[in-house]
């Protein structure tokens, strides 16, 4: 008997969380060059990771593209991020795991004045992490707009393994923000 490969979500989870995903993403309004520009962003950070009930020091790193238009007053925030890097012990790296994440991006303008930009944002979304499975992630960010091209991030991520021995890796993130050209 043949059956559609992505109704049977328990199987096959990441077919069916690709095709939400292209479907938001590809929903999602383009704007011209300002804050809601495609940005690349580099990070690094630490905190404590949660293994089989031993807490270590913790650290994450790695690089993002991402691109939301900050949502004004009465508006809904749109927004993806595509993440890679690393997360896991500092003193035993072999025991981390590369990442890759595919992420729903929120992002709220909140503008002091014309030279003094925030902009916090939320994400979350699912993370394959490479020999060890699958993870949710979430987390909370302030971006302080440097320039039309720069700006600097602080964030709160953590990283939930779902499949074998729950595993919590919460860090706080620090990052440069590159605002690409369309």
């Amino acid at each position: 008997m043949w059956s559609w490969p992505l109704y049977n979500v328990a199987v096959r989870p990441i077919p069916a969380l690709i095709f939400l995903l292209a479907f938001a993403f590809i929903s999602t309004p383009s704007s011209a060059q300002d804050l809601g520009s495609p940005k690349f962003v580099v990070f690094g950070g630490a905190g404590v990771t949660n293994q089989a009930a031993v807490t270590r020091a913790g650290m994450q790193f790695g690089a993002d593209i991402e691109e939301a238009v900050p949502a004004y007053h009465g508006h809904f925030p749109q927004g993806f991020l595509f993440e890679g890097g690393y997360a896991g012990p500092a003193r035993d790296f072999a025991a981390g795991s590369a990442l890759f994440s595919a992420n729903y991006l929120g992002t709220f303008l909140m503008q002091k004045s014309k030279s003094q930009i925030f902009l916090p944002s939320f994400t979350g979304g699912y993370t394959r992490l490479f020999g060890t499975g699958n993870a949710i992630n979430f987390g909370g960010s302030l971006d302080f707009v440097l320039s039309q091209k720069r700006a600097l991030r602080f964030e709160a991520r953590d990283y939930l393994r779902l499949s074998g021995p729950k595993e919590h890796n919460v860090a706080l993130r620090f990052g440069y923000i590159f605002y690409i050209p369309d």
